[in-house]
């Protein structure tokens, strides 16, 4: 899974996603956060774990764990950016994610899986009260 942790920055994907997002410019970081959400929300089939873990980190930046480079120029984004970071979460909690079966999978630590799922609770929580 390439994951190193329970956050929602803690795994391969999002670490490859947060560097294309460092390099990118101002004007293009907003098109990879809706891109990242989207590749999930549009996924007809099976959500793979690398586009499950960049979602959960867009999700993240918008729900305001904002990493330092970001933190000197905020993204503007369109009106339900929200509304389809909660959809990404959704469908990365449901039953055709690789992000979610991995977590669930019985070799997985249950207390670290908790965790996991618990962070996108959070996450979610936080786009739907804003």
């Amino acid at each position: 899974m390439g994951t190193w942790d329970t956050g929602p920055f803690d795994n391969d994907g999002a670490g490859d996603w947060l560097a294309d997002l460092r390099h990118a410019s101002a004007a293009d970081r907003p098109g990879l956060l809706l891109d990242a959400l989207r590749n999930v929300t549009d996924e007809p089939e099976y959500v793979e774990v690398d586009t499950a873990q960049a979602a959960l980190a867009a999700a993240a930046v918008l729900a305001g764990e904002v990493p330092d480079f970001l933190a000197d120029s905020p993204l503007t984004l369109p009106a339900g950016t929200d509304a389809l970071a909660v959809r990404a979460l959704d469908r990365i909690m449901g039953p055709d994610s690789e992000w979610h079966e991995l977590w669930s999978d019985d070799s997985s630590d249950p207390d670290d899986a908790k965790a996991a799922f618990a962070v996108v609770q959070a996450l979610r929580l936080r786009l739907t009260a804003a």
